[in-house]
């Protein structure tokens, strides 16, 4: 996976950064509650988000809690631009395709099921650790996602094959939502979502794979 955010890189520039007079509890999840996000691009969840934290209490940058809720802030903030470029292919056809309207909204709430089931199935960690890997793991999910839609919105949809992992497989033999999320998707209007108007061969398989394989929930690595 390849995270947007270089998580190491905003630590350091917060802990450079002065406390200000009227700094907020930010390893408290009421403080995260009054993040408002409005952003347009995966870029602009950075900036904003980064701007919020300017105003955290210096102590607190380096807690779990904090890290937690800033890994959660980062995946809401996605799934904000998420929503909206979904909304842009959804909503046009729910009026001039109502069937494949009712298909694709199938397609996004077994994707959601999935990662809530596969994040959990595959996180071997514990105590605090848990919940920074289940937050990352949410996180490359939902980014992994919006690349797709972003590309399906250009009919440039395309997926390279990666080797299986047989380990997280048999993890995830019972999570069926990845089996139906990538048959889904495999069978969507080729010619207004594939690049070249063409799946590619052994759809299922790559999509599986490359879903597998994003979900990153290692023990040993926080970012």
């Amino acid at each position: 996976m390849y995270p947007i955010f270089n998580f190491c890189c905003v630590v350091l520039f917060l802990i450079s950064y002065s406390a200000k007079a009227d700094s907020i509890d930010c390893h408290d999840a009421e403080s995260w509650s009054h993040l408002k996000l409005e952003s347009k691009t995966a870029q602009d969840c950075e900036k904003d988000i980064k701007e919020f934290i300017k105003n955290c209490e210096q102590d607190g940058l380096e807690s779990t809690d904090f890290s937690v809720h800033m890994r959660t802030a980062r995946t809401q903030c996605l799934k904000s631009i998420l929503t909206k470029e979904l909304d842009k292919r959804l909503l046009k056809l729910k009026t001039s395709h109502p069937q494949e309207f009712k298909f694709e909204i199938e397609i996004q709430k077994n994707f959601n099921f999935a990662i809530q089931k596969a994040c959990a199935a595959l996180n071997d960690c514990s105590g605090t650790m848990y919940r920074m890997i289940h937050a990352d793991c949410l996180f490359s999910s939902t980014e992994w996602r919006l690349n797709q839609v972003l590309q399906i919105n250009n009919q440039q949809l395309k997926f390279t094959h990666t080797s299986s992992d047989k380990t997280a497989s048999v993890k995830l033999k019972e999570v069926k939502e990845i089996e139906l999320f990538s048959e889904g998707l495999c069978k969507m209007k080729p010619d207004t979502s594939f690049k070249g108007g063409m799946p590619p061969h052994k759809c299922q398989e790559a999509v599986y794979n490359q879903f597998v394989y994003q979900l990153g929930a290692d023990c040993s690595e926080t970012d």
